[in-house]
């Protein structure tokens, strides 16, 4: 069948692959100049590199397995990562066993407390009686009061802001489990991936297989309309509309609604609705390192980013032609005033702050960068969804396959793709059953009667 996709993501690309190996011809329709959505690069002068901080982690099964795929193993990298902390003005790292037992924020009992809690939810498997726990409940009861409230406080303020108190417990499950799994158990090191290149790699490799499979990309379209009636689905891109088989957007639900107005978008689950989280975040290149943490957690208050992200601390600066970056990130809600201020201030207000820590930091900045967008992570906060699976539309002509679905998940690459994997597998299946009922009915029409 022929197949149009809206969004050049993760997830628009991994499905583009798929199902042009499985024999449709695909068309992906990217609205920006490059593909990778959320996960696309950034040129920062002196080097390209991602343009939102990304990390593989070794039980990424669903992406290493694209990446094997893809024939690009070689080009991944492995690296012991160190974490810190930002506590009452002074960097504490926690990167060991024996460090954790030093960590002065907590006392040794709250130490105890800490690591059975963590135990524990490595241990829980099923996270669905989760799903109507509030993260701040869930993390009071896992690990008490004091533990609560001198780490997972203040991390749940700066990653979700006004959200804190919403945010369901399924998501600190995902997080938690996803980052303590990356801990050797002997010794409490942190192991971390990347690819070499950055995801700018990844996305040359799937652009090639998708166009050797015989799909292809086009970048800088943006799609303005999506219409279907009795004869098919088209999309419709400036003066021009293209009609197609079948239709999959990638984009969040209610960018899908202003797409196609005049398409009838009911579902049952209706009333299960995600928010989202959007992000400012300011990139600094730097002349040496600013600490020698990956990521360093602000237990500390007060600050207008919500953490520290060191990327050399991970890469090394070859990657980075000798320089360093840091990536100092502020979640909030797309309704944000944060969003309408000029880079200028917020610059200004980022730097401030880290002109509290690093006094001197001025004279090691070569530059700086502040990217931004509204809609990043969906949250579950009002109910659950019903579905976990795609949304079909207009008789099976328009899916919708989008971040959304990774559910309980928290948003990284390893989800997306997996959420493609299986979707593009009930897609494929689907396109050939209708495919084979319109034979069958073409079959069994009678020919006309010579008179």
């Amino acid at each position: 069948m022929n197949i149009g996709i809206i969004g050049a993501g993760t997830m628009g690309m991994t499905l583009g692959y798929r199902l042009a190996k499985a024999g449709h011809e695909v068309t992906i329709l990217e609205s920006a100049g490059q593909e990778g959505g959320l996960a696309t690069w950034h040129d920062y002068g002196d080097f390209v590199w991602d343009k939102y901080y990304h990390v593989i982690l070794k039980q990424d099964a669903h992406l290493l397995g694209l990446i094997d795929e893809l024939g690009i193993s070689s080009k991944m990298q492995w690296r012991e990562t160190k974490t810190g902390f930002l506590w009452n003005g002074k960097l504490v790292s926690m990167s060991n066993n024996w460090e954790f037992l030093k960590f002065p924020v907590l006392s040794l009992f709250a130490k105890l407390r800490l690591g059975l809690g963590i135990l524990y939810i490595q241990r829980v498997n099923d996270a669905a009686p989760l799903e109507r726990v509030t993260a701040t409940a869930w993390l009071r009861r896992v690990f008490g009061r004091t533990v609560y409230e001198r780490i997972w406080e203040p991390l749940l303020e700066s990653k979700y802001g006004t959200l804190k108190d919403r945010v369901p417990a399924t998501i600190m499950w995902a997080t938690i489990r996803r980052y303590y799994a990356t801990r050797n158990r002997g010794d409490g090191k942190e192991t971390l991936g990347f690819l070499s290149g950055g995801l700018r790699t990844f996305y040359a490799s799937l652009r090639e297989a998708i166009e050797d499979a015989g799909g292809s990309i086009e970048t800088g379209v943006a799609v303005g309309r999506i219409e279907a009636d009795a004869d098919g689905i088209s999309v419709v891109v400036g003066d021009d509309s293209r009609s197609f088989d079948r239709v999959i957007s990638t984009v969040p639900s209610r960018i899908l609604e202003k797409l196609a107005p005049d398409v009838d978008l009911d579902r049952s689950d209706e009333g299960a609705k995600p928010q989202f989280l959007g992000v400012i975040c300011m990139s600094l290149i730097l002349r040496k390192p600013l600490t020698k943490f990956y990521v360093t957690n602000l237990v500390e208050r007060g600050l207008p980013f919500t953490g520290i992200i060191e990327l050399t601390a991970l890469t090394g600066p070859r990657e980075m032609n000798g320089r360093h970056l840091v990536m100092l990130p502020r979640y909030d809600t797309p309704d944000s005033a944060w969003f309408d201020r000029p880079d200028s201030e917020i610059s200004n207000e980022f730097l401030g702050a880290l002109r509290r820590i690093w006094p001197k930091i001025d004279e090691n900045i070569v530059g700086y960068d502040v990217n931004r967008t509204r809609l990043v992570q969906a949250l579950w906060i009002d109910q659950p969804p019903t579905k976990h699976g795609p949304a079909i539309f207009a008789d099976g002509r328009l899916w919708s396959v989008n971040a959304e679905l990774a559910g309980r998940d928290t948003l990284n690459n390893n989800a997306i793709i997996h959420v493609a994997n299986t979707a593009a597998e009930t897609i494929d299946v689907a396109c050939r059953e209708a495919a084979e009922l319109t034979l069958n009915s073409a079959d069994a029409t009678p020919s006309p009667v010579a008179k």
